[in-house]
């Protein structure tokens, strides 16, 4: 200590420019020393490696595999679905693939027969098929007519106006080529010994654990397979011991028990639910509830409801009895649904419009009956879709447009008889 206060200042100022100077030396040097890394990559990837091995060898070598640390949700955390309310809405698909989600509260219901109010604003040569009622916090599975599933929750859909085009599906759902989603199914849970039924065009059904679509990838995965030429038509969920009913285009039905068709994989084609006539299609499928009433909607804007009991359980695989006469007039059928007296209907034409209606303004017939006037069309128009909702629960007006209600068609006398015949039950 006392040897460093008796030098004098000039020889301390050198010690601290030797020491800077020495510094500055090594500081070139490594700056030379990592330029050269940078330039070689077979040191990089050299060094790389050695890291590597350092970093198993200090926190691999005990307990591998084994995480060490423990991964718990933050008790903070807050998720985008915890910011969005859940509520009903109206989820509408063109035939091009635009997708919207509008509010339900922008649709008030009409006396039968109105005219409706605008439902979109459609592109040229395109019309909106599907309107589907969903919960904000429901999970939408997508089936296309390849017989693929696509995943998504329906606040992922972008809300739009009412007269919106809406945006392209393609957006969302990772479509192949020539690929388009025919239906789609809300699902609050997953859980549960509930069943996914499938119906095609050619009469093919098929019943696969709800459970087994949980997990759903990006990319979608295959939920049922599709002969070729035939097409997914309608899917819905069932439980143990439920009957079902199938619809076709030419206005026959048949009802059988679920059960009658046996639990498959995803990747089954399925087995025969009716046996069609010459070129018939079916069009729908729709669990019984003997509590509620089928309803039958035709592409002339015609519809009616019938008691479940009309149509007698039989085994798959049969002909089917009448559903709706008078095809001149009705045209095909376009849809078939069990509904209560205390709900709605949405229905929708090729060219945008929407008419919502009480349910009990619907008259029951017979199942032979010809069906009364649902909704007025527009030259060249058609009915295309209809969608179940809840009633709303308000004093309702006429609508300043509407149409006073059509007449009804008399109906034939209920104890008409249909011919039954039933086809072979495959196995």
């Amino acid at each position: 200590m006392n040897a460093i206060l008796e030098m004098r200042l000039y020889q301390l100022t050198g010690l601290e420019r030797d020491k800077l100077e020495a510094e500055l030396a090594e500081l070139l040097a490594t700056i030379a020393d990592l330029k050269a890394i940078l330039a070689d990559k077979a040191r990089v990837y050299a060094i790389v490696k050695d890291d590597l091995a350092m970093l198993k060898e200090k926190f691999g070598a005990k307990d591998a595999g084994k995480r060490r640390t423990e991964i718990v949700a933050d008790e903070n955390e807050v998720s985008l679905k915890d910011l969005i309310a859940d509520e009903p809405c109206v989820i509408t698909l063109s035939n091009r693939g635009y997708v919207k989600r509008v509010p339900l509260t922008e649709y008030k219901e009409q006396n039968r027969g109105g005219r409706g109010v605008k439902g979109a604003q459609i592109k040229e040569e395109d019309f909106l098929r599907l309107v589907f009622v969903a919960e904000t916090h429901d999970s939408l599975l997508f089936f296309t007519n390849t017989g693929r599933l696509f995943l998504k929750d329906a606040y992922e859909i972008p809300e739009a106006p009412r007269t919106s085009f809406g945006k392209p599906l393609i957006n969302f759902l990772n479509l192949q080529e020539g690929e388009q989603v025919l239906r789609l199914l809300p699902i609050r849970s997953f859980d549960g010994d509930v069943d996914v039924m499938f119906a095609t065009a050619f009469g093919t059904v098929k019943k696969t654990l709800l459970g087994d679509f949980k997990n759903v990838n990006r990319n979608g995965i295959k939920a049922i397979a599709i002969d070729e030429g035939d097409s997914l038509v309608e899917v819905r969920l069932v439980k143990p011991g439920e009957d079902v009913v199938m619809i076709t285009r030419d206005g026959i039905g048949t009802r059988f028990n679920s059960d009658e068709v046996r639990r498959m994989g995803r990747a089954a084609a399925g087995v025969r639910g009716i046996k069609l006539r010459l070129e018939d299609r079916v069009c729908s499928l729709d669990v019984v509830d003997d509590t509620k009433t089928l309803l039958v909607a035709t592409e002339n804007g015609y519809g009616k409801r019938t008691e479940f009991n009309a149509y007698e359980t039989k085994h798959r695989g049969g002909m089917g009895v009448t559903a709706i006469k008078g095809a001149d007039r009705n045209g095909h059928v376009v849809s078939a649904h069990s509904v209560a007296d205390d709900e709605s209907i949405i229905t929708i034409t090729s060219d945008g419009l929407m008419v919502r209606q009480k349910v009990g303004d619907i008259t029951v017939v017979s199942r032979a009956g010809m069906g009364v006037k649902l909704v007025r069309l527009t030259e060249g128009a058609k009915l295309v879709s209809l969608s179940v909702v809840e009633a709303e629960d308000v004093d309702e007006a006429p609508a300043a447009d509407a149409e006073a209600p059509a007449e009804e068609t008399a109906e034939t006398p209920a104890d008409a008889k249909e011919s039954e015949t039933e086809g072979t039950v495959e196995s």
